[in-house]
């Protein structure tokens, strides 16, 4: 699954090829003015930016300069590069030992003990290749579902809760963070297992889309799905009011819901012929495991010049959407 690019929550600005053009315009003026355009630009910086006293003396830089600022620092970061700032954290926490013989992968994070996931035996995927076969009966009606999710795509969760760029974007991107932190980790586990797909132990299979290349277990779709699942779930329902009866309803309908389109979605690989129901098994049971992980992220408080981590500070942003969404609601009932 990709990242959350038709949902970009902001542009980046980071390429300046435009500036290129102040290059053009000084070399066109002779090489004398080309040379000179390097300390000029230099003194009208320190000018505008600093000011300077008449015998040249700059006046004092601001408080704190150069160090980092006492503002939010993750704000202050665009959403794509930031992305790879809370993946990369969390990466940072995230521990997986292989046995050497393929047995086990044992996944664990800071002052707690983890989770082993153990290797199927290969008689299990033998054994369900018949009813991989004879998923393919639902093919036809399903065929635009698993198309569609060939890559992550926030429109199926957005069924479900009102999200949007505008008012959530710090959730889609939290979404989307996830999604990538992820991939990486059901990368590693994948390689480790190396275990064949139904086309490879069957030609009757012949899946729906192309074979992706690599293992087939645990699956990645399952994985994913399920996890994203588990955290809206958590995101914007843990610590509301059950006890308000309209909440009480959204908060039941809408996650048995979020958990039947994972299963959906885990299913769909399996129609498709790329994938075994196992394979979405295990894809339940390392989602729950990361899930648990990223509960231990959001609670622990790291670094100096911020008050927590950056997956924390992304949680809390994506909350606020929907404490706000929350209050209007209310607001809107009691007219």
């Amino acid at each position: 699954m990709s990242t959350l690019d038709s949902w970009s929550v902001e542009d980046s600005w980071d390429s300046w090829d435009s500036w290129d053009s102040w290059d053009s315009w000084a070399s066109a003026g002779g090489s004398r003015l080309a040379g000179l355009m390097p300390q000029a630009r230099t003194q009208t910086t320190e000018l505008l930016v600093f000011g300077a006293t008449p015998g040249g003396a700059h006046r004092s830089r601001p408080p704190g300069w150069p160090g980092t600022r006492d503002d939010a620092a993750y704000r202050n970061v665009a959403q794509a590069e930031r992305s790879q700032v809370v993946v990369t954290d969390l990466l940072h926490l995230l521990r997986i030992h292989c046995r050497p013989d393929k047995s086990v992968v044992h996944l664990s994070w800071p002052d707690d003990p983890g989770c082993e996931m153990g290797l199927p035996h290969l008689d299990v995927f033998v054994a369900q290749l018949a009813q991989v076969e004879a998923m393919a009966a639902l093919r036809a009606e399903r065929s635009s579902e698993i198309m569609a999710q060939l890559q992550f795509t926030p429109t199926f969760w957005a069924n479900i809760l009102p999200m949007n760029a505008r008012e959530t974007p710090y959730t889609l991107e939290l979404m989307a963070v996830v999604v990538m932190f992820s991939s990486f980790v059901i990368q590693r586990v994948k390689a480790h297992f190396n275990l064949p797909r139904p086309p490879q132990l069957s030609p009757r299979i012949q899946p729906l889309i192309p074979m992706p290349g690599y293992s087939t277990y645990p699956s990645g779709h399952a994985t994913q799905s399920a996890l994203l699942a588990g955290l809206l779930k958590w995101l914007v329902f843990e610590g509301v009011d059950d006890n308000e009866p309209a909440m009480a309803f959204w908060k039941e309908k809408a996650e048995a819901m979020l958990d039947l389109l994972a299963s959906r979605i885990a299913e769909n690989r399996v129609v498709a012929g790329i994938h075994f129901p196992v394979d979405s098994d295990g894809g339940l049971k390392l989602a729950s495991v990361l899930l648990e992980m990223l509960r231990y992220a959001q609670d622990r408080e790291v670094g100096v010049e911020v008050p927590y981590g950056s997956f924390a500070w992304l949680f809390a942003q994506a909350r606020t959407e929907w404490r706000s969404t929350e209050r209007r609601s209310a607001d809107w009932r009691e007219t």
